[in-house]
């Protein structure tokens, strides 16, 4: 029965015309995007991928994925244009190369990012400045739960505690 359900799944997957394109590749078609939040006001068109793009912005600052750049952010075009494709590929590449500059410019900035350089960014790209402080809070209410999630994590005892470290390191400057 589970085998049957797969091979269903797989021939609709396989059936199915779904287009997908990266922001890398918007941006390369359209060759008048400057910035990134000048790009995500134009081509996210509904405000729930807004606050998801903004949340994994966030979110990789936090963790120190600072590999994230536009080629990670894929959309899906359908019937009323494209959305958000599901994020893939976070990692806390800070903890194994020292790249403290972000891949992806926030607001104009690479590095030294501040709570405010966010808000601006979520502004920027369509959100309300007390959606984006809230989504951020959000984030940072749930370190005590990532730090646990580690702590349970199959990762050596070295690379928790260097997690652990960096992230709470990165959050204190969004606290401030």
């Amino acid at each position: 029965r589970l085998q049957e359900e797969i091979e269903r799944l797989t021939a609709e997957v396989e059936n199915a015309e779904i287009k997908v394109d990266n922001v890398a590749k918007m941006i390369a078609l359209t060759k008048r995007y400057t910035r990134i939040d000048e790009l995500t006001a134009d081509v996210l068109n509904a405000f729930i991928d807004k606050i998801e793009f903004f949340r994994m912005c966030f979110f990789s600052c936090v963790i120190g994925n600072t590999d994230m750049h536009l080629k990670k952010f894929s959309l899906i075009k359908g019937e009323s244009g494209y959305a958000l494709a599901p994020f893939y590929d976070i990692l806390p590449v800070l903890m194994v190369v020292n790249q403290t500059d972000m891949a992806l410019t926030i607001h104009g900035k690479r590095q030294n990012l501040t709570r405010n350089d966010f808000i601006d960014f979520g502004v920027a790209i369509g959100l309300d400045r007390a959606l984006a402080k809230r989504l951020m809070s959000d984030i940072i209410a749930k370190i005590p739960a990532m730090i646990d999630f580690i702590e349970l994590s199959p990762l050596p005892y070295s690379s928790k505690e260097g997690l652990i470290a960096l992230i709470k390191t990165r959050v204190g400057n969004f606290i401030r």
